[in-house]
């Protein structure tokens, strides 16, 4: 069994591009129940596919490039996010409730703000006692780079290139 990476354009979306995408990690025990939910109810088209054994997942928005990341590998392919958003999505997927597809096999989807992993139950049970025990180092990792960041870049006068000085 292995978890595929499925790329969603919607049907009434005349752009061919990354703009109207719609991107979901999945196992293969979900796969083609996904497939028809989106494809054939929600009227998005499946672009392609590939087997997949990494995902990054964020918030979006305004980042540090080098501040830490959390890798959890507990379902068998690679999970990644920034440090400081472990909590939330430990929040968010604890919170989340259950869906079911029209055949009655149920999941949990967690989004983010350009894709969506999808879980089944025991999926997600794993997933959160993983996040949960990410979540302590995590939050020390993300405030020890904090510190020295603000350092480094709050705290220290700015400097400057001086072309005169470099003649």
């Amino acid at each position: 069994m292995a978890w595929h990476l499925l790329n969603f354009h919607h049907k009434n979306d005349g752009a061919d591009d990354e703009r109207s995408m719609k991107t979901h990690v999945v196992h293969t025990d979900l796969m083609h129940p996904l497939i028809h939910e989106l494809d054939k109810i929600r009227g998005y088209r499946l672009k392609r596919t590939r087997i997949c054994d990494e995902m990054w997942m964020d918030h979006g928005g305004a980042c540090i490039v080098t501040a830490p990341k959390v890798t959890i590998d507990d379902l068998g392919f690679k999970w990644e996010t920034w440090c400081d958003e472990v909590g939330e999505f430990h929040n968010r997927l604890s919170r989340m409730p259950e869906r079911a597809f029209k055949g009655g096999l149920t999941y949990f989807k967690m989004h983010s703000r350009y894709s969506a992993l999808v879980l089944t139950p025991m999926q997600r049970d794993i997933m959160l006692e993983a996040l949960k025990r990410a979540e302590p180092k995590a939050l020390d990792d993300h405030e020890a780079f904090m510190k020295i960041w603000r350092v480094r870049n709050v705290d220290e006068p700015k400097k400057t290139f001086d072309a005169e000085a470099a003649d």
